[in-house]
């Protein structure tokens, strides 16, 4: 079922399609941002990815709020305007939470050579797998504007990812707590995994609104 839901509506089809690469973008920013991080700590380099990564953001949410002047606007789809205004901003929050992340540790600047062994490692894959899960989000979102019967699959895929997440935030906690660090070290160190875990969590929230919004479209 490859139908465009706008039909000849080519300009916000072109604006949806600028802010998903948008978000895609800022998932590969976020990743490269958090492994430099980890091996350099928060270095010039950092500083100008974490720049990068706010621009990015600056601009997404400038595309979203275009795209929800144009749905109501140009009177655009009358019958899932709504729906497609919230998925928006369901995603554009996605790019908030990872600038956000990226402030958090620019800000508070967690010391990760006092991370137990192993864990740099663990954050690395929770990292890959957070962003993962958000990118099977935006490919669901893709599928749901152009091709829907496509969705389900992509969003099984957020669902795998989702769990790999929780699963690798369990792990990251228990090195952490199991070591000899203190109390607040720890809690520094496990508010950083609560954040990414909560992202992904935040992503399989929108996929299931997406499988929602897709039931309704079909009907």
């Amino acid at each position: 079922m490859r139908l465009t839901l706008f039909g000849k509506s080519k300009a916000i089809e072109t604006e949806i399609d600028d802010f998903l690469n948008q978000l895609s973008d800022a998932g590969l920013m976020f990743e490269q941002l958090v492994s430099h991080y980890v091996d350099h700590g928060a270095d010039p380099d950092f500083d100008a990815k974490a720049e990068r990564l706010t621009a990015q953001e600056k601009s997404a949410n400038e595309t979203a709020n275009r795209i929800g002047r144009a749905l109501y606007t140009e009177m655009l789809i009358p019958d899932l305007r709504a729906d497609v205004l919230s998925l928006i901003q369901d995603l554009d929050y996605l790019i908030d939470s990872y600038s956000g992340i990226a402030t958090a540790f620019e800000i508070e600047k967690p010391d990760i050579a006092l991370a137990p062994e192993g864990t740099p490692d663990l954050y690395r894959e929770l990292v890959a797998n957070a962003v993962k899960c958000v990118e099977a989000t935006v490919r669901a979102a893709r599928a749901f504007f152009k091709n829907i019967d496509a969705v389900d699959d992509h969003v099984h895929k957020i669902s795998f990812f989702e769990n790999e997440v929780d699963e690798l935030a369990v792990r990251l906690k228990r090195a952490i707590f199991d070591s000899a660090l203190g109390l607040d070290q720890k809690l520094h160190f496990r508010y950083f995994v609560d954040a990414l875990d909560e992202l992904a969590d935040d992503a399989e929230d929108a996929g299931e609104w997406i499988a929602i919004y897709t039931i309704k479209r079909s009907l």
